[in-house]
């Protein structure tokens, strides 16, 4: 608008509130931003700041898949040493097993 001119007709265009959800909503097309987002750290959140919705954050602990079998307390005895994964509470859980070195010792 120029200044001086008429007031031109402002239209409002609600804007619904964010909902988080497990499932995608039949006929809703999403976009795909996972190359966008930040690597998570164990034990701690993910963070969503405001702009459609208010500041927020996602307990990591939630965003692993429910059936998750590997508890803290036995996991690490079924992971090779050096590689880990998540119990179904987010918590990290490191490999115990040791690599075979490739040598037997025949007798």
């Amino acid at each position: 608008m120029t200044v001086g001119a008429a007031a031109s007709a402002i239209t409002y265009i609600p804007i619904t509130a964010t909902t988080f959800a497990n499932s995608g909503t039949s006929g809703v097309t999403y976009s795909d931003i996972s190359s966008t987002a930040p690597t998570l750290i164990s034990n701690d959140y993910l963070y969503i700041n405001e702009g459609y919705t208010g500041n927020v954050k996602i307990s990591l602990a939630k965003l692993i898949p429910d059936n998750a079998t590997i508890t803290t307390s036995t996991g690490a005895d079924y992971i090779l040493s050096g590689q880990s994964a998540y119990d179904g509470e987010g918590n990290l859980i490191v490999g115990s097993i040791t690599t075979y070195n490739g040598s037997y010792t025949i007798t």
